[in-house]
């Protein structure tokens, strides 16, 4: 009994150290991104002033106008206090000078001029001849001094040739340091370091304190992870062979790796304080093990063996059984909960049997559609053909034009069945709104004057919206003939076309008539295929309507007129459904 109650413990205990070993190595890995993050920030940041800086030496006038008179120009010595307030105003700068287009120096910040042939390197030069903006150099350290970064920009006076080029040299110690030396965040064995990707990943900052030390290089683990993902987390042995967890980031303007570091045991210490805890916290559990263990068994066993039961009925085809209540709180949740998740899987299979069901029924009703009206075609043909000859017999005449009228509506529901069941892709384009309005009215209105009914547009709005025209006119047209066919000889229809109220980037298409309402019909309900208040409608007319509004991301609408009669309502986004 004490083994049995012992091997969940250790079980627990093991589960719970690995889990916050885990917890504890993802939450370091986070730091270290929002730490390597925050210093590439800065050193952006940084990086963005300091170009600024040669864009506006780059383009001063007294210094272009140094270059190209030499040094003889009176503003030498104005020019030179120029040059040392960017020193003086970031302390950034070893030195900044100014070259003519033969590379001579021309003027300086310093009167040191520390060294005699200028501070341009080489590589700055090639890399400057080949680039029109700012451009960076890091500078391997030489024998006595320390590695430097060089700026350069090309003196170029507005909408001319360069005449000139000025070169910046950057004190990598006073620059980056109060950046990657601040402690914030690293604990006690925590580092920043910057490395170029451009040269295999040597370590720019911080520098070794020996002055002739062959330059250092990030590790090939590292760098490796670093080809996989430019922002990420690495673990890896450091130059000392201390295990290391990284967090790093790419500037990639400049092929800089930004890598904050810090040992694992310093990482996961927490970890092994909380694993005396652990220790300690069993071995003072046992006895309480040994003591509920029974009880807890039992009073966990019970609920959860009935779960089992429902589970194993369901599996066998027992799709409507259900857990019964469970004592206890959690345990009941977790029977409440799976009974929800069951009853969420019923309804979204009857959708799918409902969907599957409706996509079946459409793709048959097309072609038996087709079939029906080749043979209607053929009915009606002769229907005409024999109205012809018996319209001097009154009788055979009325039952003539009774079968006639007949084809027609069964024509007419094929055709709306045909319509409503076809998959529809929608042709946008630019319409106006009072365009659309105007054309739907033009095109119903000899059958309004035939009837009686007035038709009156009221477009307050005329913006314009990206619709499929064709389908959206079909759509209106289905509401405004309806609302025709219900109005009274001496009616009025009035098409509508303003803002919404509580969309600004919608607008409402309305249709009134002087009907009837629609009654005691629910509103969702008039939109569902086949259901119809007329007593020839097919009732796909709404629904088709329906269909293609949704299209639009729209929504459509009915409700009753206080005064009488009916309103359906199409609310459209301005902009449209996007291609």
């Amino acid at each position: 009994m004490l083994v049995g109650g012992m091997i969940p413990l250790v079980a627990l205990f093991l589960f719970g150290y690995l889990t916050a070993r885990s917890a504890m190595i993802e939450a370091s890995q986070e730091h270290l991104i929002d730490i390597v993050e925050s210093r590439r920030s800065q050193i952006e940041t940084w990086l963005t002033e300091r170009m600024t800086d040669l864009r506006v030496i780059g383009g001063s006038r007294d210094c272009i106008r140094l270059v190209e008179e030499a040094a003889s120009h009176p503003h030498h010595e104005d020019v030179c206090r120029y040059l040392q307030s960017f020193q003086t105003g970031t302390r950034d700068y070893r030195a900044i000078e100014l070259y003519d287009l033969g590379w001579n120096r021309v003027a300086a910040n310093t009167s040191s001029m520390m060294r005699l042939d200028g501070i341009a390197e080489p590589e700055t030069k090639r890399i400057l001849s080949d680039s029109d903006g700012p451009v960076l150099v890091s500078i391997e350290p030489r024998e006595g001094a320390a590695g430097d970064l060089q700026m350069a920009n090309r003196l170029r006076p507005m909408d001319h040739d360069p005449i000139g080029y000025v070169v910046a040299s950057l004190d990598l110690e006073r620059t980056l340091a109060p950046i990657l030396e601040d402690r914030a965040g690293l604990g006690r064995t925590g580092r920043v370091l910057v490395a170029d990707l451009s040269d295999s990943g040597r370590i720019l900052h911080p520098p070794d304190p020996a002055i002739e030390a062959p330059p250092r290089f990030v590790s090939h683990e590292l760098l490796e992870e670093v080809r996989r993902a430019g922002l990420g987390t690495a673990r890896y042995r450091d130059e000392t062979g201390e295990m290391v967890f990284a967090g790093f980031t790419l500037i990639e303007e400049q092929g800089w790796l930004v890598v904050a570091e810090i040992t694992e045991e310093e990482a996961l210490s927490l970890l092994h304080s909380l694993q005396r805890g652990f220790l300690i916290a069993a071995l003072l559990t046992i006895l309480g093990v040994i003591l509920f263990s029974a009880r807890i068994s039992r009073r966990l066993s019970a609920p959860l063996a009935a779960l089992a039961s429902a589970a194993r009925r369901i599996k066998e085809g027992g799709r409507h059984e259900r857990v019964p209540v469970l004592a206890g709180r959690e345990v009941g949740e977790l029977g409440r909960s799976f009974n929800e998740m069951l009853d969420a899987l019923e309804e979204t299979r009857r959708l799918q049997v409902q969907a599957s069901t409706l996509a079946a029924v459409g793709e048959i009703s097309s072609g038996v559609v087709h079939e029906i009206r080749n043979r209607l075609s053929s009915v009606k043909m002769n229907l005409q053909a024999l109205d012809r000859h018996v319209r001097h017999d009154p009788t055979f005449a009325e039952l003539s034009e009774i079968a006639l009228r007949q084809v027609l509506r069964i024509e007419r529901l094929l055709n709306d069945l045909l319509n409503y069941a076809r998959p529809v892709e929608l042709t946008l384009q630019t319409a106006r709104i009072g365009s659309l309005l105007q054309e739907t009215a033009e095109g119903l209105r000899a059958a309004a004057e035939a009837k009686g009914v007035a038709l009156e547009i009221r477009a307050e709005v005329d913006d314009p919206i990206l619709v499929d025209r064709e389908r959206l006119e079909e759509a209106y047209a289905n509401l405004v003939r309806n609302a025709i066919e219900v109005t009274a000889p001496g009616g009025r229809v009035v098409l509508r076309a303003r803002p919404a109220p509580a969309a600004e980037e919608a607008i409402h298409l309305e249709v009134e008539d002087a009907g009837p309402g629609i009654g005691g019909t629910p509103p969702e309900e008039l939109f569902r295929p086949f259901v119809t208040t007329k007593e020839e409608g097919t009732g796909l007319g709404l629904a088709y309507a329906k269909k293609i509004v949704e299209l639009h991301e729209g929504t459509i609408t009915a409700e009753n007129r206080p005064g009488g009669g009916a309103l359906f309502r199409l609310e459209l986004p301005k902009k449209g459904v996007p291609r």
